[in-house]
């Protein structure tokens, strides 16, 4: 028995999203700006925090002297 005729399996192609769409500001938004200033922001603070409130930790000691170092 023949086969029958095999048909192209190309998927449509649909229309790219704006560059003016607010989903996409606010993806470049949580992206670019507010992850990293949280995961930057929360390591400083923990930092200063750890300094401040407890100078004679094995954190502070080891950053105090990693910074002399240079």
């Amino acid at each position: 028995m023949a086969q029958p005729p095999r048909t192209a399996n190309v998927p449509s192609k649909q229309p790219a999203p704006a560059a003016d769409e607010p989903v996409s500001r606010v993806r470049w938004l949580l992206g670019w700006v507010l992850t990293p200033s949280l995961f930057f922001g929360g390591i400083f603070l923990g930092g200063a925090y750890l300094g401040a409130n407890h100078p004679d930790g094995w954190v502070t000691r080891t950053v105090t002297w990693v910074a002399g170092v240079f």
